[in-house]
């Protein structure tokens, strides 16, 4: 069987039973349970199923390999069976290699905004996959891939694509729009701009001919110890790693070892490590934001080179791109501003076609008031987006960086774009009336769950909006 796509993309997909339901139209359910190095664990209707490279497993017993072959016009498929697998896994083995992969055609010279809309069908038609395997759809990832949209954070100088702000603002936005699973991952795995703080030869290594997908947490939820060689063993467990399934790299926070006699905590640094060090934890079954994949990311003992890991905090990125010239909190705030204002504008969206349809049981024209008056605020909301992150680009082009009172300002815009959306996706939950609890409204209440998950992520809280306020009032640096 000739699959009409990459070789690369054809194992991809067939090897993850979560792209099983789409790919075959067979209902089974599947759960990701774990992933340590290259062997990943799933239960295919309760029955544990092991994908390790082209060789799979049930039960731990061998019961066969794929066989993709690039070949004219996409790759051959084949399957090769070496014992009878159960059921409910032998209907979809069989049915696999008479797949259709869904694809999306993007234009090799499209800009990234051009390419983020191209890309919309196909994320909208994988939604409720994603949600439904909780992580994003490999083929949508591929997209991302394909389009370029994991250049949009790492340096100029390794491929990266040194946008301006309102521009990678508006790539989010239409990704989040088409759905907040893929817009969260895409600005999640851009903040590969964090290789910023490496040695430019190490963030090299780290990134391919498309990119770097980079998953994994900040927090300082490892301890470490010294190797021989000047490197560090590191070991504990971070949550909230969205992407950490399609990552081409993990990132943790980890404290460096302890000096007696020091004054204060030890240093933190962030380690950048290979994902087949690390093990990964199905433990992620949440409501909003269910198709990021964010699952917990163990290491145990792992040897990270000293040149794998960044003082992230305590000096400036290495390269010099504007983006890497604010500090990291302030990089995660443009990166993920758009994703708010997609989330809600697509709710906005979903409201005026339930609307149109005759679907929410008020008077046409009822609701044009109301709406009209959720987008001028979106719309504002939007702009002080832009007016920030634009002065901070002039800023920094003009000194080595910002002065406290801009610097602060970024987090505090982002909360603002929170908050906006979060208020305007309620409003349109409360005018979509009763087809916003019906199967009309899926997409709608997706939006609402989406919406009220972003506002649980650390660079959006309660602590986070004090501290920068005080630092905008003078109170502190």
């Amino acid at each position: 069987m000739v699959i009409p796509a990459s070789a690369a993309l054809v194992r991809e997909v067939l090897g993850d039973p979560l792209c099983w339901t789409w790919l075959t139209g067979h209902r089974v359910g599947v759960e990701f349970v774990r992933r340590t190095a290259n062997r990943a664990t799933y239960l295919v209707d309760g029955v544990p199923y092991v994908a390790d490279g082209d060789r799979v497993c049930v039960d731990d017993e061998p019961v066969g390999r794929w066989a993709v072959t690039p070949v004219a016009g996409g790759a051959e498929v084949r399957w090769r069976q070496s014992a009878d697998p159960p059921a409910p896994i032998a209907t979809v083995l069989e049915s696999l290699p008479r797949a259709e992969i869904s694809w999306a055609d993007v234009p090799a010279d499209a800009a990234p905004r051009a390419a983020a809309r191209a890309l919309a069908p196909l994320i909208r038609a994988r939604a409720a996959d994603s949600e439904r395997g909780r992580t994003l759809d490999r083929t949508v990832v591929a997209g991302l891939r394909a389009a370029g949209i994991f250049r949009i954070g790492i340096p100029s100088a390794i491929g990266g694509l040194d946008l301006p702000p309102e521009e990678v603002v508006d790539v989010i936005d239409e990704l989040s729009h088409a759905d907040g699973a893929a817009g969260w991952c895409a600005f999640i795995g851009n903040q590969a701009a964090y290789s910023a703080w490496l040695d430019p030869a190490v963030a090299g290594k780290l990134t391919g001919a498309d990119g770097l997908i980079l998953a994994g947490s900040t927090a300082v939820s490892g301890r470490s110890e010294r190797t021989a060689d000047g490197g560090y063993r590191i070991s504990g467990r971070w949550r909230f790693n969205s992407g950490c399934l399609h990552a081409d790299w993990l990132m943790a926070g980890f404290a460096e070892p302890a000096v007696p006699g020091a004054a204060g905590p030890p240093p933190a640094r962030l380690a950048f490590v290979p994902p087949a060090s690390a093990t990964v934890e199905g433990t992620w079954n949440v409501g909003g934001l269910s198709g990021s994949g964010s699952h917990d990311v163990l290491l145990d003992g792992v040897e990270v080179p000293a040149e794998f890991t960044a003082p992230l905090y305590s000096r400036p990125a290495v390269f010099g791109d504007a983006l890497h010239r604010l500090s990291p909190y302030n990089v995660q705030a443009v990166l993920m501003a758009g994703f708010p204002l997609g989330v809600a504008r697509r709710a906005l969206d979903e409201v005026e076609q339930l609307a149109g349809a005759g679907h929410t049981g008020l008077p046409a024209g009822a609701l044009t008031v109301p709406l009209v008056r959720a987008r001028i605020r979106l719309r504002a909301a939007r702009a002080l987006v832009r007016e920030c992150f634009a002065q901070c680009w002039t800023d920094v082009a003009a000194g080595p960086c910002l002065e406290p009172r801009r610097a602060a300002e970024p987090a505090l815009v982002l909360r603002h774009a929170v908050d906006t959306a979060k208020d305007v996706v309620a409003e349109a939950l409360r005018l979509a009336g009763p087809a916003a609890g019906g199967p009309r409204g899926e997409a709608l209440r997706r939006c609402g769950r989406d919406a009220y998950a972003v506002g649980q992520h650390i660079a959006t809280g309660d602590d986070m909006v004090e501290r920068n306020v005080r630092r905008y009032a003078g109170e502190q640096p």
